[in-house]
């Protein structure tokens, strides 16, 4: 009993840690990736606004469900979803994102830019993100990373026009 008593004071200080650093995080933070495509912007532009293709290049999608022309709802392979709405559009050189919802324990912008160079394609990505929840922030800090989906994102889409 006094080495579960032990277990459990342990495991709580560990929490109790984790959710001080957490709230010691800011809420906000910025990341970017980018990926050199082999192909025009025009191409990368049309990949990047066919939502409803999202889940035949992006490894961890199951579905789009497409609600407009600048609205989506994203379902991961755990079935978890994620509302997503186009709030900038500059066709072929800009395009920005953003979670489309209150009720989640975070938030904030992708801006795809993308700038041609001698027939390839510079394609950047940032994330404008925002945090609400301390013990998450702390795992989206030290242990998932806050580029951990950018860098996801650009592999599948390097992936997606390096298939032959």
């Amino acid at each position: 009993m006094k080495y579960l008593l032990i277990i459990i004071a342990i495991v709580a200080l560990i929490v109790l840690v984790v959710a001080i650093i957490g709230y010691a995080l800011p809420v906000k933070h910025t990341a970017s990736s980018n990926v050199y495509l082999n192909t025009p912007p025009e191409k990368v532009w049309q990949k990047l606004t066919d939502f409803k293709s999202y889940p035949g290049w992006r490894k961890n999608l199951r579905s789009v469900d497409v609600t407009s022309d600048t609205s989506w709802i994203e379902t991961d392979q755990r079935g978890r979803q994620l509302p997503f709405v186009v709030i900038t559009q500059e066709p072929t050189t800009k395009m920005v994102t953003m979670i489309n919802s209150k009720e989640l324990p975070f938030g904030g912008t992708w801006t795809f830019t993308l700038r041609n160079e001698t027939d390839k394609t510079l394609v950047t990505i940032t994330e404008d993100g925002e945090v609400y929840n301390p013990v998450f922030r702390f795992v989206s800090r030290f242990i998932i990373g806050y580029s951990a989906s950018l860098n996801q994102y650009t592999q599948d889409l390097e992936q997606a026009f390096n298939k032959k």
